[in-house]
């Protein structure tokens, strides 16, 4: 490696850390070593990562929740997971989570090194591609496969160039951030950042400095960071399922959207909000309003034009398209050949319920182009599925009886995946974890 690199190692075992850590060293990279999630989530505020060699079973943790969680913060750092219990759902699932290899234990010092440049050097590729797009103004927009989409195609490309509020409703996996990408794209901000935000996944503590941004100061260990208000710039910044918010919060934001100005954390200093927001819920906010869980002033300002995205169900003819969209993505992402679906599976995915939707959908053809061996692709259903949904039971249940008998059934479908569960319930991994407990303590 000629250029000067700096790697972060999350590894349990000690001998195996200290050997790592020696092999790149040696290599000329320089290294930050840990066995701990946390200490690897605070290196990774303190440095910029070229690369991560991460072991998926830690003492505080797992790689593949580290990899969620390091992501946005090191988007450019290419990832190889190190196990020494690799199967294939581990594979799929760590690839999901962002990395760019799998290396299970035992392997030699020398051919980490090889596949570390080559992970960089994809990475570098990819970026390089990107800048070029830009640089040429060819910059694709965000697929919007299906004619179920076409009004809210005709709606938005009206609306997208103006500064009036939009909220994106829908269900979990029904595309709405793509919506919402979409809309940056033909709103003249496209040369600027878009920035993703989602509420659910926050706590309450955090909402505000990740919004608002820090200073030096302004509570232990706090830092000059950007807010995602100030990092969006003229961009669009995205707040996804908004109906999480609390209120103490969603006050906030509101003064913020009023008076278009905000300031950091531990400061006074006033900062001008130059971004175009827009929010998207999967909840009902007007029963929210109605209960009282959100504010109706809040709703009405981010509310002026309403886009409610449709359920994959109730737009059975952009099941088959989408299907080959996603194929193509995978092939590319996996470096495989494009392969014909068998008909049988095509008419079984144009049949299914699909409850997590798009998102759903892209998960089960990119585990099927992955997995599948030579030949036409067979694309399974998920197990434990039918092609109609299971009837309600007769009897009336407590709606804390019919979440926890949903997060099982996705659960079992998922093959005890908790990543894939969480992402089809459209929650956090931790989030789905505190669930689970909940829900094996009260049986």
């Amino acid at each position: 490696m000629t250029k000067k690199y700096t790697v972060l190692v999350v590894e349990d075992s000690p001998s195996l850390r200290l050997l790592l850590k020696e092999t790149l060293e040696e290599a000329g990279i320089d290294v930050i070593a840990t066995s701990h999630v946390a200490k690897a989530l605070e290196a990774s505020e303190q440095y910029y990562f070229d690369g991560a060699l991460i072991d998926l079973s830690l003492p505080d943790g797992d790689g593949i929740t580290l990899l969620q969680q390091l992501r946005p913060k090191q988007p450019s750092m290419a990832t190889i997971v190190v196990t020494a219990f690799g199967t294939m759902d581990s594979v799929v699932e760590a690839m999901r989570a962002g990395a760019i290899d799998f290396l299970q234990k035992p392997f030699v010092p020398q051919e980490v090194l090889q596949r570390l440049q080559s992970a960089i050097n994809l990475v570098a590729l990819k970026q390089a591609n990107e800048t070029l797009l830009q640089e040429t103004g060819s910059v694709r927009l965000p697929e919007m496969i299906g004619e179920g989409l076409e009004d809210i195609r005709r709606l938005v490309a009206r609306v997208a160039s103006t500064d009036i509020p939009i909220l994106l409703t829908g269900e979990t996996g029904t595309g709405k951030e793509i919506v919402a990408r979409y809309i940056h794209g033909k709103s003249g901000r496209d040369a600027q950042p878009f920035l993703a935000l989602n509420m659910a996944a926050l706590p309450a503590e955090m909402i505000e400095s990740e919004l608002f941004g820090t200073a030096r100061g302004a509570f232990t260990d706090a830092r000059d960071r950007e807010g995602k208000f100030e990092a969006a710039g003229k961009g669009t910044l995205f707040l996804d399922e908004i109906g999480d918010m609390p209120l103490a919060q969603q006050a906030k934001l509101l003064r913020v959207l009023e008076e278009g100005v905000f300031t950091r954390l531990g400061e006074s200093r006033q900062i001008p909000l130059r971004a175009r927001v827009i929010a998207a819920t999967n909840h009902q906010l007007k029963e929210a309003l109605a209960t009282g869980a959100f504010r109706t002033d809040l709703y009405y300002r981010l509310a002026a034009i309403e886009v409610p995205i449709p359920p994959l169900r109730e737009r059975r003819d952009d099941i088959i398209p989408l299907v080959h969209h996603f194929m193509a993505q995978a092939n590319a992402r996996f470096g495989l050949p494009s392969r014909p679906v068998e008909p049988s599976s095509l008419d079984a995915l144009r049949e299914y319920h699909w409850p997590g939707n798009v998102r759903e959908l892209k998960q089960v053809v990119e585990r099927a182009v992955l997995l599948s061996q030579e030949g036409s692709l067979s694309i399974p259903l998920p197990k434990g599925r039918s092609l109609s949904p299971s009837p309600l039971p007769e009897e009336t249940l407590p709606l804390e009886t019919i979440e926890a008998l949903h997060i099982q059934r996705v659960l079992e479908a998922c093959n005890g995946n908790r990543s894939e569960t969480a992402k089809i319930l459209g929650i956090d991994r931790s989030t789905l974890l505190a669930r689970l407990k909940k829900i094996e303590s009260s049986t």
